[in-house]
């Protein structure tokens, strides 16, 4: 698992800006919901700009559904966990 979060650090632009990427890699990093986050702390953050909003919504719409998906888990299988712990 710790690799995984490495690995998904280093492909999300936190410490280095996104235009030093080859076009076809910046527009693959479209897909990663934390790179829409990190790129609109760092203009709020660095440059003082306010964030394009719609650049959010695809980060927004996955945590609901995430978190949807993750309390239907909880309520299904929380009978179970209390035997288990």
């Amino acid at each position: 698992f710790n690799m995984i979060i490495t690995f998904w650090f280093w492909l999300t632009p936190i410490v280095y800006p996104i235009n030093i990427l080859p076009e076809r890699l910046q527009s693959l990093m479209a897909i990663n919901p934390v790179g829409a986050i990190i790129a609109a702390m760092q203009g709020i953050l660095v440059q003082g700009l306010w964030p394009a909003w719609s650049s959010l919504i695809y980060p927004l719409v996955l945590t609901i559904i995430l978190c949807t998906l993750g309390v239907r888990l909880f309520r299904r299988h929380s009978g179970d966990m209390v035997d288990e712990l």
